[in-house]
């Protein structure tokens, strides 16, 4: 039985077909030439669990894809990974500020991949279910528990500090806060520091 259902947006059709055998047997595949393409997907009845989305594509980049993934009803809370070539820091930090939950880049370690995959995938099961709950309860969902570590870091985040300021006041690097900002946007559920700013993060000890 698969493991999931993974939806694979590249350009390139040499990396579409690599990245599907990869995946073969473990998960059940669909792929995207386009971002126009995997909207149109998404915009049916299709609804991966994950999508592997690249950076650099004609008419509709990555970021341009993911903010509209963002806006459609079924796919919003979906994980997406960027798997790319664009091997910059700015890439990386533009990628996860609008809620990627992970920025690979090319060429990749097969097992590592996998391994990712599989952490996101279950994490991203878990916030399914918990939105599931919040909507069959009809009442707000509870903010998962942070760790003391994850809590200092988003209330500096919602004092609008930059990731520069606060791996420096946390004594870690930028790459490092970047990370645990995608995991804590995972956690609460949100995409942005903006979203972040709205949460009472003080009362929840």
């Amino acid at each position: 039985m698969p493991k999931g259902r993974i939806l694979i947006v590249d350009d390139d059709e040499d990396f579409l077909e690599m990245a599907e055998s990869f995946l073969e047997g473990d998960y059940e595949t669909a792929l995207a030439a386009s971002g126009r393409g995997a909207l149109e997907l998404l915009a049916g009845d299709y609804t991966p669990d994950l999508i592997l989305l690249d950076v650099s594509m004609p008419d509709m980049n990555g970021y341009e894809t993911l903010r509209n993934i963002r806006a459609l009803g079924n796919a919003a809370g979906v994980p997406v990974m960027f798997l790319t070539g664009v091997n910059e820091t700015a890439a990386e930090l533009r990628g996860l500020e609008l809620g990627a939950v992970d920025y690979i880049t090319k060429p990749f370690v097969k097992e590592i991949l996998l391994k990712r995959l599989e952490l996101h995938l279950k994490q991203g099961r878990e916030l399914a279910a918990l939105y599931r709950e919040r909507r069959k309860k009809k009442k707000p969902l509870s903010i998962p528990p942070l760790t003391p570590w994850e809590r200092k870091i988003a209330l500096l985040a919602q004092k609008r500090l930059s990731g520069g300021e606060i791996a420096e006041a946390m004594g870690t690097t930028g790459r490092t806060i970047r990370t645990a900002l995608s995991f804590i946007y995972m956690k609460l559920n949100i995409h942005s520091k903006r979203e972040l700013a709205d949460l009472d993060l003080e009362s929840d000890r």
